[in-house]
């Protein structure tokens, strides 16, 4: 059964955890603890329900590091790349995790860059991530170990 943190409104300070089915029965709970307005929210564990959202803005990205994944578990988890540069990435992902932006991109080993002598896309396991800050990386690595 899912935990629930509820709180004081008057001061969200006072706080303390129920199991219920959800946040309305959690309050419930507390209301029949309490003698004041109480609000509950879900308490997410660590990677727990991780967001992904496929719209993002990737201004401003730059490398922050690297991911050794299959092209197919890529593609399970964000979809069909959203295409390439044509000349020095053969496949591209972007989106957010949590809020953080990030890309994944093959870089100049492909067919595009090395042409014959270039790694099918299927066949890259190598990947560069993207993103404003290296919580991109740490967030693209953590979403891939709890979907493994």
């Amino acid at each position: 059964m899912p935990r629930y943190r509820v709180w004081n409104n008057s001061d969200p300070n006072i706080s303390f955890e129920v199991e219920a089915q959800d946040s309305e029965q959690a309050a419930y709970f507390a209301l029949s603890e309490l003698d004041y307005s109480v609000s509950a929210e879900p308490i997410k564990e660590e990677g727990e329900g991780m967001e992904f959202v496929k719209e993002a803005s990737i201004d401003g990205t730059s490398l922050v590091g690297y991911i050794e994944a299959k092209y197919y578990k890529l593609v399970e988890l964000f979809g069909e790349p959203e295409g390439s540069d044509g000349y020095k990435t053969d496949a591209e992902w972007s989106g957010t995790l949590d809020g953080v932006v990030f890309t994944i991109y093959n870089w100049k080993d492909g067919k595009n860059y090395c042409g014959a002598q270039g790694q099918r896309t299927e066949d890259i396991t190598q990947w560069n991530v993207g993103g404003h800050s290296s919580e991109a990386l740490r967030k693209v690595k953590e979403f891939l170990f709890l979907n493994q």
